[in-house]
């Protein structure tokens, strides 16, 4: 269709005579300038038209603008513009300034502006630069099915949401010193997205876009940051701190990430600072490396299967860290990382129907916490390097009362799984501190079926007070004491067996308790040869046919041997084998 060439102020009396609203194409080819002067027109429609020089509108602009298929070579620029005459009567589409499919060189808002309804860029518009600079918006800023060529910039503003979405592709978007929500939906990123100093008072939600280039947030307040599906094929990070003068405060309230592919990872950088919730439903197409670095976290969630994900925790601590029906095939480390001992509440960790596979613990304090759950739950590959254990009196099972034999039992699991682990990684001093924890746990297990009418026999029982003489294999140096202790009674009772001097009557005076003291001292050397198990009769207690004597020697020489075997197995924590 053949385009009319017309002047500015034709343009301007057919705008305000509503006849640009039509299916005519027109060509100006001056300066247009729209002020209080001459717009007139409640709500102002333009179709089909050709701006070849600059566009400039100040002021009131009533219920608005709408430019449908329209086309700015030199840019269109709004100064300081108003909606305070706004009318939904007039204009129900919610928007003050609308572009549709329409080409722009640029589309700048400066000097103030105060919309009250929203601005939108939609239906295949393409425009090189957009800026919002200094200026206030109670409305969405929309961009849908669009493309931005070179720049999207925002500065010194206010807008109430921040939209783009609808496979929109935008070059490269910078946003410094932004009060509003923002969702990037279903959309394409093409260079690097930087966000500085942004304040979002609900949400900064990412759905589903595609990010080719950096993707960078620092110095911002965060009430809750969610990203679902999208991709990240270079870097991502949000730095958690202020960096100059300007901005004093930052946060990151709420995190929630599922099914997002980050190709050269995600870092979230704390600072030390509190992230009050953090979502992780891991599922297969949640790929890449997510690393968090330096949070105090108070409530941590992760479930899924980890097929495909590297997660890292490095320098956090957390309050509330949570697994639930989580399958770990993948890498998740934990490192230099524990509870917030700050806390005013109770830290826990609670694992239930989980696998944490060949999860990584380097330096984690499992002990800083205040209890640790497991309900069906799998350690048997974890990986642990200078690990803090837990002490036994914070190991909690599901809700099960803590003396039931049913819940002793699932304690002893976790310890033989954890024990295993260590095993193969050829930990033996912590494996051996953990075997002694599983029998400890399964004493009390027999116990408390004991008292549950259960069978808890006399030679186990007898096996597991003899197990304990050297604290399950922790300890020499107590079998060592009990030997001596006990050779000493036997030596007692056995002096007036083989003494030629003293017998089993109490004495009576002084003189027979000095015989006594005698005898026990000068027979002495006896006590330190009934230290050797392999001892002869004869050597020992003379050529004495007493049977009570015979059957003690038998008994102290059984009970002498299996000690001495608890001081041998009492070494193995710091042998090889």
């Amino acid at each position: 269709m053949d385009s009319s060439l017309i002047t500015a102020d034709s343009f301007i009396h057919r705008l305000s005579e509503g006849r640009m609203n039509s299916s005519s194409s027109y060509t100006v080819n001056q300066d247009v300038i729209l002020n209080v002067e001459n717009i007139t027109w409640e709500l102002g429609i333009i179709k089909n038209t050709i701006f070849t020089r600059n566009v400039s509108i100040y002021g009131e602009v009533n219920s608005g603008l709408v430019f449908h298929n329209c086309t700015f070579n030199a840019g269109i620029i709004f100064r300081g513009i108003t909606s305070e005459n706004y009318s939904h009567n007039i204009n129900d589409s919610n928007s003050v300034i609308s572009f549709y499919d329409c080409k722009a060189n640029n589309i700048s808002f400066a000097d103030g502006c105060n919309l009250q309804r929203g601005i939108t860029i939609s239906e295949h518009s393409v425009v090189e630069k957009v800026m919002y600079y200094n200026s206030s918006l109670k409305g969405t800023f929309k961009i849908s099915g669009s493309e931005i060529s070179n720049l999207f910039d925002i500065n010194l503003s206010k807008i109430t949401s921040l939209i783009i979405q609808s496979r929109s592709t935008v070059k490269s978007l910078r946003i410094n010193s932004l009060i509003g929500d923002i969702s990037l939906l279903k959309s394409t990123f093409t260079d690097n997205v930087n966000l500085w100093n942004v304040e979002i008072q609900n949400s900064l939600t990412l759905n589903y876009n595609t990010f080719e280039d950096t993707f960078e947030i620092k110095a911002s307040k965060i009430s809750a940051f969610n990203l679902h599906g999208d991709t990240f094929k270079k870097k991502a990070r949000l730095e958690n701190r202020f960096d100059n003068a300007q901005v004093r405060e930052t946060y990151l309230n709420k995190l929630y990430l599922t099914d997002v592919n980050l190709i050269e990872g995600f870092e979230f950088d704390g600072m030390g600072k509190e992230l009050l919730e953090l979502k992780l439903p891991i599922t297969t197409s949640f790929a890449g490396v997510l690393r968090f670095i330096g949070w105090k976290i108070k409530s941590t969630n992760i479930s899924g299967i980890n097929q495909n994900l590297k997660l890292i925790f490095t320098n956090t601590l957390f309050e509330k860290l949570t697994f639930n029906d989580f399958s770990n095939f993948a890498n998740v480390t934990f490192d230099q990382s524990g509870a917030n001992q700050d806390s005013d509440e109770e830290t826990f960790i609670i694992a239930a129907n989980t696998d944490f596979g060949n999860s990584k613990f380097n330096e984690f304090n499992f002990n800083s916490f205040d209890f640790i759950n497991f309900s069906n739950t799998s350690l048997n590959d974890i990986v642990t390097i200078n690990v803090i254990w837990f002490d036994e009196s914070k190991i909690r099972i599901d809700s099960l009362v803590l003396n039931s034999s049913k819940s002793f039992r699932r304690i002893r699991e976790v310890y033989r799984q954890i024990k295993q682990s260590l095993i193969s990684q050829g930990n033996q001093i912590d494996s051996l501190e953990f075997k002694a924890k599983e029998m400890r746990a399964y004493r009390n297990e027999l116990n408390a079926i004991d008292k549950e009418g259960g069978k808890y026999s006399l030679p186990d029982k007898i096996i597991m007070k003899v197990n304990q003489t050297n604290n399950y294999g922790l300890s020499w140096w107590k079998p060592v004491w009990i030997t001596l202790l006990l050779t000493l009674a036997f030596y007692i009772i056995e002096l007036p067996l083989f003494s030629k001097k003293i017998n089993y009557t109490p004495a009576t005076n002084w003189e027979d308790l000095s015989t006594t003291l005698c005898e026990f001292w000068n027979n002495f050397d006896v006590y330190w040869q009934m230290l050797n198990p392999a001892r002869k009769f004869s050597s020992v207690y003379g050529y004495n046919d007493i049977a009570f004597l015979y059957f003690l020697d038998f008994l102290h020489r059984l009970i002498l041997g299996i000690l001495i075997f608890q001081i041998i197995k009492g070494f193995r924590r710091f042998s090889s084998k």
